[in-house]
């Protein structure tokens, strides 16, 4: 026989099938085919067809053995890059040995279940040779391979199967196993379940908790007297909270805030810093904004915090933190064991708590912590965290239980603040109290010319703002003083996106660029909100107004089905 030392031969780089032949028949011809025709295209080897490994010359080659070998044998057929040999042999595995049964213990040599060698069945086969002998010497039949998991895998010559309550399991394929003919034959006929399965007495069990942040920050204070490292202890604590109770996480931060500021004292700010975090005085600031609506000044603040470095996610994180602290300081009797913090914070906490209710903190958390899952994997961190404190500042946004409480706290405190005018009206005996509404005051003074070619033109004049502003100028009201008659135009804002435009010069300069060129000359505006101001002498510039006082054309109005119109 003429063999080339290929790679099959010097690397092991080559495969095989062994094919069980019983009278004369060869069982499951097709599946071994099969897995032998994957093999050798992962292996590069050519197609079966193209080695000549077909049908007809395997039973050439076995017309050709002696009628005892193929009474109860097997043939065995190897390919490699540059070799195909067949061989035949007689099966040892007789009814009686199966009668007898099989011994097997754990073999100390572990599957790689990342290799894709251990998938296919190829020359490299020493590791099952090797542990087939060491249990055939100590008197056993079998030797079985787990993965470096610790999970079952298969035998050296065989598939493992285990019954229990009446059920068949098996180990899954990515455990680290080759896909056995027999197996897949027994997955077809039998109700069988493809599991993981472990050995109890070789599994080690951890229960891992996480270090309290007195341990960590007492840890952390050694070392940095052992490395001669000054730090103020309000720095280690907050370094120590940073570590979410993983003491390695812990010492990974406080090694990168002494590098930055290697040979200093480590304060609080400097920690803030490094980390990107922000201080919980600016979470109070932040906090009775959106309290009082005041979207400008919150977008404002989280502005100053982007631009000085702050990071988005720690951000998100520290202040869903600070209003966790909130609501177990106005929910627990004893807030000095349920919180970890100073007593000069917590005094603060305490008072701050007191601006707001428990079920507007309950749903700034959920905003937050919804918030937080998104932000993960964003790449505009900033506009989702925008909108998450307009929806703080304007609960109307949102449509669930807690949000309408939240508008309802809103409603209270605005009516607190104004407060209606009641009336008492006295007739004889009796005292009758009644609302007082203040009535709609004309305006003294028509709308200028001008402003009523703008409201005329107004929708044009919008098309051509860009996209947020438009969407806010959509929903807002031309208006004027109604007192003075003056040629100034007041835009006053319907909706919470209007907030973000009384301050913006570069909107205010964009809209009057827009209506000079519509107008031919410039005018004074000024923007601001309905709920905002206080200026009670505006009055609103009709459509209907400008129509017939500047286009010199008869209007005609077309009725409504079931209306009546007089002339």
């Amino acid at each position: 026989m003429d063999i080339r030392l290929d790679e099959g031969f010097q690397f092991g780089l080559g495969i095989f099938e062994t094919i069980a032949v019983e009278e004369g028949r060869l069982l499951l011809l097709d599946r071994h085919l099969q897995r032998m025709e994957k093999a050798a295209r992962f292996f590069d080897l050519g197609t079966l067809l193209e080695r000549g490994v077909t049908k007809e010359r395997i039973n050439e080659f076995l017309a050709e053995q002696k009628a005892e070998d193929i009474r109860h044998g097997a043939i065995k057929i190897i390919l490699s890059k540059e070799n195909l040999i067949f061989q035949m042999r007689r099966n040892p595995y007789t009814e009686e040995v199966y009668l007898r049964g099989f011994v097997a213990d754990i073999s100390k040599v572990r599957r790689n279940e990342t290799s894709p060698m251990v998938y296919h069945k190829t020359l490299n086969y020493g590791d099952c040779i090797l542990e087939k002998r060491a249990a055939t010497a100590v008197g056993i039949q079998e030797r079985i391979f787990m993965n470096t998991k610790g999970q079952l895998c298969e035998g050296t010559v065989s598939n493992i199967f285990f019954v229990r309550k009446n059920k068949i399991y098996t180990p899954q394929l990515l455990c680290g196993l080759l896909p056995g003919i027999l197996r897949e034959y027994v997955l077809e006929i039998s109700d069988v379940k493809e599991t993981v399965i472990t050995i109890l007495s070789r599994c080690q069990r951890y229960d891992f908790h996480r270090i309290s942040i007195d341990t960590i920050a007492d840890r952390l204070t050694e070392l940095l007297h052992a490395e001669g490292v000054e730090a103020e202890e309000k720095a280690v604590r907050y370094v120590a909270k940073a570590g979410d109770g993983s003491m390695r996480d812990a010492l990974s931060l406080l090694d990168q805030c002494i590098a930055f500021y290697l040979g200093q004292t480590l304060t609080y700010d400097k920690v803030l810093e490094v980390l990107g975090a922000v201080d919980t005085e600016v979470f109070s600031k932040l906090l009775r904004k959106v309290l009082t609506g005041d979207v400008t000044a919150a977008i404002r603040i989280l502005e100053e915090l982007i631009v000085g470095g702050r990071e988005l996610s720690q951000f998100v994180g520290d202040f869903t933190w600070y209003m966790r602290n909130l609501l177990l300081v106005k929910t627990s009797d004893n807030p000095e064991e349920a919180i970890d913090v100073s007593s000069e914070n917590l005094r603060l906490l305490k008072e701050e708590s007191e601006m707001t209710d428990i079920d507007t903190l309950m749903r700034y958390i959920r905003v937050f912590s919804e918030l937080s899952n998104q932000i993960r994997f964003a790449t505009q961190k900033r506009v989702l965290v925008e909108i998450a404190l307009i929806k703080l500042c304007r609960p109307a946004m949102e449509t669930n239980l807690d949000s309408v409480l939240d508008r309802l706290r809103v409603l209270e405190q605005r009516i607190d603040e104004r407060p209606v005018q009641q009336v008492v009206v006295r007739s004889g005996d009796e005292s009758v109290t009644e609302m007082r509404t203040e009535p709609v005051v004309p305006p003294q003074k028509a709308a200028p010319e001008d402003l009523q070619k703008i409201v005329a033109g107004w929708k044009v004049i919008v098309g051509q703002t860009t996209a947020a502003f438009k969407q806010a100028l959509l929903q807002s009201v031309p208006k004027y003083n109604g007192e003075t008659g003056e040629p100034v135009l007041y835009v006053e804002f319907q909706t919470p996106l209007g907030r973000l435009y009384p301050d913006d010069s570069d909107a205010k300069k964009e809209l009057q660029e827009i209506i000079e060129k519509q107008l031919g000359k410039s005018i004074e505006l000024h923007m601001l909100v309905a709920e905002d101001h206080q200026q009670t002498n505006l009055s609103q510039i009709t459509v209907d107004q400008a129509i017939r006082e500047n286009i010199h054309m008869d209007v005609q109005i077309e009725e409504e089905p079931g209306s009546h119109l007089e002339d």
